[in-house]
C-alpha cells in the first residue's frame, strides 16, 4: 500500500495492529525497508521464484510453518540517518563481568528491558506503558539481585540496560 509508505512507520505483518490498554497502536516508529514487486521479482529471479507463487505457496502453509529457499543474491541497502544532538535520554547501565580465564573470547550477554514511560504522580496524566517498564525492570533487578547474592560468577560478562 503506497499510502503507508508516506507514513513512514509500520508493525510488522505478523502484528499489525496493537491494543494495549484500551488504546490501538497502528504501526511504531523504526526504519524500515519497502521495495516495489518489481524488485523483489529481480531479487527472486535466479531462485525460480515470483512473489506471486510465494503468496500462493504462503496461503498452503499451516500455523508455524516457514519455507525458506536461497535467492542465490546479496542485496544491500543504505538509510539515511539523522543525529539529533540535545536530545535527553535517561539510561540505566550496569554490568557483571565474566570470570577472567573464561572470558570467551569478549563474548557478551546483554539484558535490555524497556524503561521510558515515567511513573504515574498525583494529578499527573495515567501512562499506560508504566506496567509493562515497571515489571520488565523489575524482574531484571531482581535476577541481578539474585545472581549477586549468590555469588554467581558467569563465563559471559552481562550488559544489563534499562
Amino acid at each position: 500500500d503506497a499510502t503507508l509508505l508516506q507514513k513512514r512507520f509500520t508493525l510488522p505483518a505478523r502484528d499489525p495492529v496493537r491494543v494495549s490498554f484500551g488504546g490501538v497502536a497502528r504501526g511504531q516508529e523504526a526504519p524500515i525497508f519497502w521495495i516495489s514487486e518489481k524488485t523483489a521479482n529481480r531479487i527472486l529471479a535466479d531462485s525460480g521464484q515470483t512473489v506471486e507463487a510465494l503468496r500462493r505457496a504462503a496461503e498452503q502453509l499451516g500455523l508455524d510453518e516457514v519455507q525458506t529457499f536461497d535467492t542465490g543474491q546479496t542485496v544491500a541497502m543504505q538509510i539515511d540517518g539523522e543525529v539529533r544532538a540535545g536530545v535527553e535520554a535517561v539510561h540505566v547501565i550496569g554490568h557483571l563481568p565474566a570470570v577472567e580465564a573464561q572470558n570467551l573470547g569478549g563474548q557478551m550477554i546483554v539484558v535490555m528491558a524497556q524503561y521510558d514511560a515515567p511513573p504515574p504522580a498525583p494529578g499527573d496524566a495515567i501512562y499506560p506503558a508504566v506496567n509493562d517498564n515497571a515489571s520488565g525492570v523489575a524482574v531484571m533487578l531482581e535476577a541481578i539481585r539474585i545472581m549477586y547474592e549468590t555469588g554467581y560468577r558467569p563465563y559471559k560478562t552481562f550488559l544489563f540496560v534499562a
